[in-house]
């Protein structure tokens, strides 16, 4: 039982109100009554509020309740933020196993870097990963920023990827309005990461192929 609960449970017990009262008072049912007494799930702050205006409690008890409902909320929040951070180690972990080419990018003291970089006969190319885009815009302004400061910036073979798992209708819209500005960004699987590193391979040995050919037509001509 947490000291939320515990808190809670006390005035609930000290009241004369039934159980079913407080609960109809509060708006909520007896079984989520039941939860929040057991320390099972956490009031919304507007149904905590509801429940100290129902049992009518004083400010030092009231008080008491609100701050052990806002470190139970911030130890909450903070646990649901480390097993983000944990999922997406996990999923830089598996791209950098299963897609040749990518590297770990330095993000000291820079949080508009990307996550890692495509390392191809091109050039280094961002890859930002993420386990779910909350903030397409967010991140498109990471993008605008690498390719400001890229030395691919100014050329037109500059692109960046943005990996997640799996696509989202969201996703495939932004793939959408992105390409209609001719910004080469594009929200990619794992699959479609590697089939855009190979497809850079491609144009790169397709130039190199051309130069060569160009290097052996100038030697005919210099013999000649």
């Amino acid at each position: 039982m947490s000291k939320l609960s515990e808190l809670l449970h006390g005035a609930v017990e000290r009241s004369a109100l039934s159980k079913t009262a407080i609960a109809k008072d509060t708006g909520i049912s007896r079984t989520a009554l039941f939860h929040l007494l057991k320390g099972t799930s956490l009031p919304k702050r507007s149904t905590l509020e509801g429940m100290i205006a129902c049992l009518n409690l004083d400010e030092e008890k009231a008080t008491a309740i609100r701050h052990a409902f806002e470190a139970e909320r911030y130890a909450t929040i903070n646990t649901a933020r480390k097993e983000v951070r944990a999922a997406k180690d996990m999923f830089l972990a598996t791209l950098l196993e299963t897609v040749h080419g990518l590297t770990l990018a330095d993000r000291t003291g820079d949080g508009w870097a990307p996550d890692l970089w495509a390392l191809t006969s091109l050039g280094e190319f961002p890859v930002f990963a993420e386990m779910k885009i909350l903030d397409h815009h967010g991140i498109f302004g990471r993008a605008v920023f690498n390719e400001r400061k890229s030395v691919h910036g100014s050329l037109p073979d500059w692109k960046a990827w943005i990996c997640v798992p799996d696509l989202t209708d969201s996703d495939r819209r932004f793939n959408e309005e992105v390409s209609s500005i001719d910004f080469k960004l594009t929200i990619v699987t794992p699959d479609g990461l590697r089939q855009g590193i190979r497809e850079l391979e491609a144009i790169a040995e397709e130039a190199l192929l051309e130069e060569n050919a160009q290097d052996h037509i100038e030697l005919h001509l210099d013999a000649d």
